[in-house]
């Protein structure tokens, strides 16, 4: 039996497999839906990991840009104490 998540994993797939690009000259067709599963499995780990990153880059950048604002202070602490 099949849990919700794995069928659902596998029609995104099937759809994938579906939906290749026949005449593309840049896009090899691969015609057994096995190996297709392989590849496409590769592939979406290779953008989850990337997505990852860039996530994991962004939070980084924001986490230094709140520390700079909190040392140097706002401009409303400025002007309060005028």
């Amino acid at each position: 039996m099949t849990t919700p998540s794995r069928k659902f994993s596998l029609l995104f797939a099937l759809w994938d497999y579906l939906n290749q690009p026949l005449f593309d000259n840049d896009v090899r067709f691969v015609w057994n839906p096995f190996k297709f599963s392989v590849s496409y499995r590769t592939k979406l780990l290779e953008r989850c990991w990337t997505r990852d990153y860039v996530i994991e880059k962004n939070r980084q950048q924001l986490e230094l840009y709140w520390r700079n604002s909190s040392t140097h202070g706002s401009m409303s602490d400025k002007a309060g104490s005028d």
